[in-house]
């Protein structure tokens, strides 16, 4: 190879490890805007924020409840990236809601009377073996 192939192919590798870097800083920005613009990561009184995290594959409905009222219904897809498929916040409510979730194709229902002072973000992750797993906190820290 010659002086200037070397020096080209040298230049071609600096380029597209800056493109990398660069890639990589777009999506992390990304995440950070993402996450901090549709989270709403501050606490409303009497408000309660579920979160679709982990385990929804986009095919398979998924009902949402509470205290009665549908919240939402949809096919979330859980975005690895950030680990959350979808949210949905609801305001007005009592200090124990009643929450419902529900994957009718699959026959997964869980649903409990949620205390609002125990935190107002609710998390709901499908696990591998296709359990139902809840967390309750006063904030999700999402990285």
């Amino acid at each position: 190879m010659t002086l200037g192939g070397r020096k080209f192919v040298a230049s071609a590798l600096m380029i597209l490890a800056c493109l990398c870097v660069s890639a990589r800083e777009l999506i992390l920005t990304h995440k950070a805007e993402a996450v901090a613009s549709s989270t709403n990561q501050v606490a409303i009184p009497n408000q309660l924020a579920i979160h679709l995290q982990s385990g929804f594959d986009g095919k398979r409905d998924v009902i949402i409840t509470v205290n009665g009222r549908e919240i939402y219904h949809g096919k979330p897809e859980t975005n690895p990236l950030i680990e959350r498929a979808d949210a949905v916040a609801v305001t007005n409510l009592p200090p124990h809601p009643m929450v419902v979730f529900m994957m009718p194709d699959t026959g997964l229902i869980w649903s409990n009377r949620v205390d609002l002072t125990n935190g107002t973000f609710l998390a709901i992750n499908i696990t591998t073996n296709g359990k139902i797993r809840t967390a309750q906190a006063t904030n999700l820290f999402y990285e």
